[in-house]
């Protein structure tokens, strides 16, 4: 009942009832666009003596998404209208081609498919709110963890999920694209109120804060990368039990974010702590190794894919600003057509020389990124994640806000727009509960942008607040 509580309680953004249905179009493309790319691997054999298949797919579909980074914001939505018409020919026409023409074919569709989800993004950045992206991740980490991985080795589930399911998505995709109207797509954005190239400026996720998202990214698939090709072999990993562990993760994802309202970076941590693990016991050949750790692979993996794409929606839609956008475009296209690959062709074959070498690194980037915490931290989270940040009532507190900005003008005080809101609404006689309803923030985020606040204005509770500034209003 505590809890049922609490979720009553908690007014952010990331609540069930925040999810627009109506806008179904655009709602589930996202998710859409990676699963059905993740269903048309196909095995070229002697077709392709220079390039597997899956070089060839990652190629294709990075040069997809690379070309939003250089288009310009009116065609965002034609080109992905294209992509999906392109889809559909192209997998149409495998369906009946020979081995030699699904040569040619299936770069093409990966192109489609990059064009997808290059168009998707755009949408899941810009038009989706929080727990609408929230939404597109479950749904994405059920698919691997529970349909692709829990469903494996059944010949029928693969006919379905590579010969039915994908045609539906692809279909799918195409219709809700052709309803999208030009209207249903934002005007280019622009920086709210902040300013992307000066950190100073930014209250938000600025110059460097980008860079710390972007970084996070990186990490996360080159451990994914690493994982994928060097420990997750048929011999090793016990797929029911990846199965269960993807499906923690995701009940302990939707606690921590929708119940208790928890930092996507404690998510983050254990990710990273997850990997390290499964990684260690997936290399000891016994039956309790390799279920325990392909039950940790799955829970690491799962809960590191959700936040990382939580974290880029967020501070996306946060920053405004189209750069954000462009830049992961080029990003994605480096990991994907280059990385990826790399990563497949030096540690592929599966030997004691490369697993030592693997587990290496992923030590050095935990270690790094432990080491980093503190910066990282403060560089996303010095906001919430919450995309609009002036909850308040304008006509009601506009005075009362322009003389706390006045007074953080001329103290050099540093405050972001929320620790601006908490020290107006301090100085009245509202209680804490109170405070947290009229900002809809969870009292985790109360506390922490509370505790920034006191610390820049070298204070420490409420009373010493008032007693300093109180009595100027």
């Amino acid at each position: 009942m505590e809890v049922l509580k609490r979720l009553r309680q908690n007014r952010d953004e990331v609540l069930l009832r925040n999810i627009r249905f109506s806008k179904w179009n655009v709602l589930f493309l996202f998710a859409i666009a990676i699963i059905m790319g993740d269903l048309r691997l196909v095995n070229l054999g002697d077709y392709a003596p220079v390039f597997d298949s899956f070089t060839i797919e990652m190629m294709g579909y990075g040069v997809g998404v690379l070309v939003f980074a250089f288009l310009p914001h009116s065609r965002i939505l034609d080109l992905t209208r294209f992509g999906a018409m392109l889809a559909i020919v192209t997998i149409a026409l495998e369906a009946v081609a020979s081995p030699a023409v699904q040569f040619v074919l299936y770069p093409i569709y990966s192109f489609a498919d990059g064009l997808c989800f290059g168009g998707a993004l755009y949408m899941f950045f810009y038009v989706l709110n929080n727990i609408e992206r929230f939404l597109n991740m479950i749904i994405v980490e059920l698919y691997f963890g529970v349909c692709k991985y829990g469903l494996h080795g059944s010949e029928a589930a693969n006919f379905f999920f590579t010969n039915v399911l994908v045609y539906i998505l692809v279909a799918f995709f195409a219709i809700a694209v052709i309803k999208i109207k030009k209207d249903d797509v934002p005007k280019k954005p622009a920086p709210k109120k902040i300013s992307c190239g000066n950190d100073a400026a930014c209250c938000r996720v600025g110059k460097s804060g980008m860079g710390i998202v972007f970084y996070l990214y990186i990490v996360f698939m080159v451990v994914y990368s690493l994982n994928q090709f060097l420990v997750f072999q048929e011999k090793q990993v016990n797929h029911t039990t990846y199965c269960v562990g993807a499906i923690i993760a995701i009940v302990a994802t939707i606690g921590m974010q929708v119940f208790f309202g928890k930092s996507v970076l404690v998510t983050w941590k254990i990710f990273l702590v997850g990997s390290l693990a499964s990684m260690v016991l997936l290399a000891i050949d016994s039956m309790f190794s390799s279920g325990a750790g392909s039950m940790i692979f799955g829970f690491a993996n799962s809960l590191g894919h959700i936040m990382v794409f939580y974290v880029l929606g967020s501070s996306a839609h946060l920053t405004g600003c189209l750069k954000f956008f462009r830049l992961f475009c080029i990003v994605e296209f480096i990991l994907s057509s280059v990385l990826d690959p790399a990563i497949e062709a030096l540690f592929y074959r599966n030997n004691e020389d490369n697993n030592i070498v693997a587990l290496g690194i992923v030590v050095i980037i935990a270690c790094v990124t432990f080491i980093l915490y503190p910066q990282i931290h403060k560089k996303i989270f010095e906001s919430d994640w919450i995309d609009n940040v002036n909850m308040l009532h304008p006509e009601e507190f506009e005075q009362e806000l322009e003389e706390i900005k006045a007074r953080d003008r001329a103290e050099g005080l540093g405050l972001t727009p929320r620790e601006k809101q908490i020290f107006m609404l301090m100085l009245t006689d509202m209680s804490v509960k109170q405070m947290m309803i009229e900002l809809e923030i969870s009292r985790g985020t109360f506390n922490f942008h509370t505790a920034n606040l006191y610390r820049k204005l070298d204070i420490q509770s409420r009373p010493e607040l008032f007693a300093k500034y109180g009595g100027q209003n």
